[in-house]
């Protein structure tokens, strides 16, 4: 309601919001002439997914947390040919990226889908785990939400060809996400 006048306004906001949702609302007013206001407004969603690398600029993604089975999580994120999912066991703690139960895992596919990245790097022809991990610092029941960080230093960046190391990165990022 507009104050002083028999005017008012109505938005329903969409069932779901993506991390990032901008949106044009208009209003009509009816005096002697029409007036239409026009403004655009940002809804932000509860859900953060955000990372960087090599300490560039913090980019989001509207990735979701999901459970695999009664033991462990994952953050997921598919959009045309990109995908990312990091992976690590239930539970508040750190978590180093590894190959085992216990551990984490992720992989990262850039949309060309023929280069990735991976929680391991080379160094003479051999795989080895990346530095740091996934801390959780929240974690909640389904329909509740988790959140943590997570870091790569470096990753390896690969070919799919061949799975051999073209370079590194250091990859980090933090996240709030309701659990699925």
């Amino acid at each position: 309601m507009i104050a002083g006048t028999d005017n008012y306004a109505f938005y329903k906001a969409p069932a779901a919001i993506p991390v990032t949702y901008t949106t044009a609302v208009s209003l009509h007013l009816k005096s002697k002439h029409q007036l239409i206001l026009v403004s655009n407004i940002t809804l932000l969603s509860k859900d953060l997914f955000e990372w960087r690398f090599n300490g560039g600029a913090w980019k989001k993604l509207d990735a979701k947390l999901v459970s695999l089975g009664k033991d462990r999580l994952a953050i997921a994120f598919v959009s045309g040919n990109t995908s990312l999912s990091i992976t690590w066991p239930t539970g508040t703690m750190f978590f180093p990226w590894g190959t085992d139960n216990y551990m984490a895992a992720f992989n990262y596919f850039p949309e060309t889908r023929d280069k990735f990245y991976k929680c391991f790097y080379k160094i003479d022809n051999v795989d080895n785990p990346s530095g740091g991990g996934v801390t959780i610092t929240q974690m909640g029941k389904p329909g509740e939400y988790c959140s943590g960080s997570f870091s790569l230093t470096p990753s390896g960046y690969y070919s799919a060809a061949d799975n051999k190391q073209l370079s590194s990165a250091t990859i980090e990022g933090r996240f709030k996400l309701k659990r699925y």
